[in-house]
């Protein structure tokens, strides 16, 4: 899931949606991505950007009942990230994982043995 919210404090708010919970200080391809990967995970600006960033995922949600109900149940807090780990628990892979398995479904269906002749 790639993310592109706008800066509110000079970060873009794609750090509060990065995967790393700990500060990834590995070269970056641009000064922006390094920012993203470094930027802290405490302090006030960031508790004011996670409540920017579960605005942004309500918005994104809205009509999906299941995703609804997980952004919503983190709304009192002003949990943005909390949120969207939850999302990602929830649904990343889920569509990849069934057409993975219609593939190997088809697979094991038009399979045969290549020293005889297909089975009629």
């Amino acid at each position: 899931m790639v993310l592109s919210f706008h800066q509110l404090h000079g970060i873009p708010l794609s750090y509060i949606v990065r995967h790393n919970d700990v500060a990834d200080c590995s070269p970056k391809p641009t000064f922006l991505d390094e920012y993203v990967a470094t930027a802290p995970l405490v302090g006030e600006a960031f508790n004011n950007d996670q409540g920017a960033v579960l605005i942004l995922l309500k918005a994104l949600v809205t009509g999906h009942t299941e995703a609804e109900t997980i952004v919503s149940s983190h709304e009192g807090g002003q949990t943005g990230r909390a949120a969207i780990k939850e999302l990602r628990r929830k649904f990343e892979g889920t569509g990849i994982n069934a057409i993975a398995r219609k593939r190997a479904q088809k697979d094991i269906e038009t399979m045969f043995y290549a020293g005889e002749n297909p089975p009629i």
